[in-house]
């Protein structure tokens, strides 16, 4: 019985993960041919871009020195953000 609700989710969670949001299609010219490509959308795809995008900041903030506000005595570098 748990084994086929640990499964049902499963199956639930992958449905989920590839709901199509939307499609988009591509065309173009190859060698004097149309080529069509159709890309689509998906949950999980707009959850990794957002991560990447997380990521991506936060990397840029590391290598910026800005970990914390402690060395510029709190909230006060909000007002003075350029020097900070």
């Amino acid at each position: 019985m748990a084994g086929s609700a640990g499964r049902d989710a499963a199956r639930l969670d992958a449905a989920l993960w590839n709901y199509e949001l939307f499609s988009a299609s591509e065309s173009t010219q190859v060698e004097g041919r149309a080529v069509t490509v159709d890309y689509g959308v998906t949950v999980g795809k707009s959850i990794g871009v957002l991560g990447l995008f997380a990521l991506g900041f936060a990397v840029a903030r590391l290598a910026r020195g800005q970990r914390s506000h402690s060395r510029c005595g709190g909230c006060s570098c909000r007002r003075n953000w350029p020097r900070c």
